[in-house]
């Protein structure tokens, strides 16, 4: 946990949650500066408190006692209000997209950015939803034919002059198949 610079309330539990203890502690600066000796507050139950002035930024050390013996240790680590509040602008910051920024860069995607159409290759299994998209607005858009001889469907190039992918067709009078998509030859 991280202390702004200042008054900080320190909660201390005694061992075994005794009460009526005389709980006091010291407190060391990140310049080794020892505090005068702070007494705690019982709240109830063995919790006590004590509002404890960090005067800089670091690591602080305590030294807990009850009833004048050491009990217990502690390192705070403070930082100045001003270096909490550039942290906080910092994150701020990342999060400065809008919602608005967003939708018209997804508009923009889907509108104005363009695409190539698929070239002469195997279709892959695992490729990307926009190359998959590409793949089936190439088979509504361009050339495709069945060849009886070769007993295979042709899909071809924008052009229209290159078997860019070709796939089996088989029929046995009782079951028609098309084998999978692959590279034209």
């Amino acid at each position: 946990m991280t202390y702004i610079t200042g008054i900080n309330r320190i909660v201390y539990r005694s061992v075994g949650f005794v009460t009526g203890l005389t709980v006091t502690g010291y407190f060391w600066s990140p310049t080794s500066v020892k505090s005068a000796l702070q007494t705690f507050t019982e709240v109830e139950e063995g919790l006590y408190y004590c509002d404890f002035d960090f005067t800089a930024s670091g690591a602080w050390m305590g030294l807990f006692y009850e009833n004048a013996v050491v009990k217990a240790s502690g390192v705070f680590r403070t930082a100045a209000e001003t270096s909490v509040a550039a942290v906080l602008a910092a994150i701020q910051s990342l999060n400065d997209i809008s919602t608005s920024e967003v939708n018209t860069e997804i508009v923009d995607a889907l509108t104005t950015d363009t695409y190539d159409e698929p070239g002469k290759e195997n279709p892959g299994v695992d490729i990307s939803l926009a190359d998959k998209i590409s793949y089936l607005y190439k088979v509504w858009r361009n050339k495709k034919e069945l060849n009886s001889t070769t007993n295979k469907r042709l899909l071809y190039n924008d052009a229209g002059d290159i078997v860019d992918q070709e796939r089996d067709l088989t029929d046995n009078g009782t079951v028609f198949t098309e084998g999978e998509v692959a590279e034209g030859s």
